[in-house]
């Protein structure tokens, strides 16, 4: 029995250097030091700077407002690395300030078509917090009525350059919209009507709000205006035959826009 128990001491022993040995794992690897990154404390607070050392236990951390400033593993919520600079809001959310995004909207009428709308895709870059430029491609579709012709259906694939200017950098980021571009009339064997292509622009203002990840959603409202002339074919039921009707016209329509935002 005596020696059962000597044993046990002896493994015990030897186990024990093995289990105090266990250590917390770092947030940044001595060896990738300094580095520049972001803190989210435990209170919400999100912190940008270079990091120049990380003991196990404490982050040293260092930017324009302090030096060497000591951080204990237990305020930090999580960490990430990067140099895009970001406008902190509540509870450790924040916007992005300057880098590329994509951004993918659906748009639908708000007062009659409700059956028409748009998707539009834009690529861009944000050269600081308060502007956003870019450029991109929507299929826009519209329903519209021109004298005797009714519910006639145009449907314009357009090229634009996108504009955004922020106007608050609070939890919800509050900005105003341009998109000026050129839609190309969908025609031919598609469709019976023949229209031109026209000039197209999307003032509006619009809603994004503040994320912990590069997701974020955004809402915007406005009016989709665009030029179109063209031909539209009538069938005469009496001599069977063609009539062109000719048609000029400036369609004006308030949208609503939902989608995303990608960092």
């Amino acid at each position: 029995m005596i020696r059962y128990i000597m044993m046990l001491l002896l493994l015990a022993g030897v186990a024990s250097p093995f289990i105090g040995a266990q250590e917390t794992i770092k947030h940044f690897e001595k060896d990738r030091l300094p580095t520049n990154a972001w803190i989210f404390l435990q209170n919400g607070e999100l912190i940008n700077g270079v990091i120049t050392k990380d003991d196990g236990s404490k982050v040293t951390l260092t930017n324009k407002h302090f030096k060497n400033r000591r951080i204990d593993y237990s305020e930090i919520e999580k960490t990430a690395k990067g140099r895009h600079k970001v406008s902190p809001a509540s509870k450790g959310k924040f916007h992005y300030d300057e880098g590329m995004f994509f951004t993918g909207f659906v748009s639908f009428n708000l007062a009659g078509e409700s059956r028409t709308g748009s998707w539009q895709s834009i690529l861009g870059t944000r050269p600081n917090k308060h502007w956003a430029v870019g450029g991109g491609g929507s299929l826009d579709w519209y329903r519209a009525t021109f004298g005797d012709i009714n519910n006639e259906s145009l449907v314009f694939m357009s090229a634009f350059a996108y504009g955004r200017y922020n106007l608050t950098h609070k939890r919800a980021r509050v900005y105003l919209y341009s998109r000026l571009g050129y839609g190309m009339g969908l025609d031919g064997n598609v469709f019976r009507e023949v229209f031109s292509d026209g000039i197209n622009f999307h003032p509006g203002i619009g809603l994004t709000f503040a994320s912990r990840n590069v997701l974020r959603w955004v809402i915007e409202i406005g009016m989709r205006v665009q030029n179109v002339n063209g031909d539209y074919v009538i069938r005469d039921p009496l001599t069977m035959r063609d009539i062109t009707a000719t048609y000029k016209n400036l369609l004006m329509r308030p949208i609503l826009k939902i989608g995303f935002d990608f960092h």
